[in-house]
C-alpha cells in the first residue's frame, strides 16, 4: 500500500490537500481512517473515515496545523477485523502568519 499527498509538499493553512492512496485486501475492506501527524508520525489525530471503495479524500487544511513534519496515515479494516495502514513521506504545512 502507498499514501500520496499533493500537489507538492508545502501547503497553506485553508489550503486543500489531495490524499490518494491504494488499498486491497482478500476478503473485503470494511472502513478506512485517514489520520494526520504533526511530530513526524509520533502522534496522530483522526481526519475522517471514509467508506471502504474511496482512494481519495481532498482535505481543507484547518489553521493551526503549521509543521515542517507533516505525515499522513490511511489505515484500513477488513470485515475480519484485520488492520493494515501506510504513511506518506513527510511534508510541511507552512505556519499561519
Amino acid at each position: 500500500s502507498s499514501v500520496t499527498v499533493g500537489p507538492g509538499i508545502a501547503f497553506l493553512p485553508r489550503g486543500t490537500m489531495t490524499i490518494t492512496w491504494e488499498a486491497s485486501d482478500d476478503v473485503r475492506i470494511a472502513s478506512q481512517v485517514i489520520d494526520f501527524s504533526q511530530d513526524g508520525g509520533t502522534t496522530w489525530q483522526t481526519i475522517v473515515q471514509v467508506s471502504a471503495n474511496v482512494r481519495e479524500y481532498r482535505w481543507k487544511i484547518p489553521v493551526g496545523s503549521g509543521t515542517p513534519n507533516g505525515r499522513i496515515r490511511v489505515t484500513a479494516r477488513d470485515t475480519c477485523g484485520r488492520i493494515g495502514s501506510a504513511v506518506s513521506v513527510r511534508f510541511t504545512i507552512v505556519a499561519a502568519p
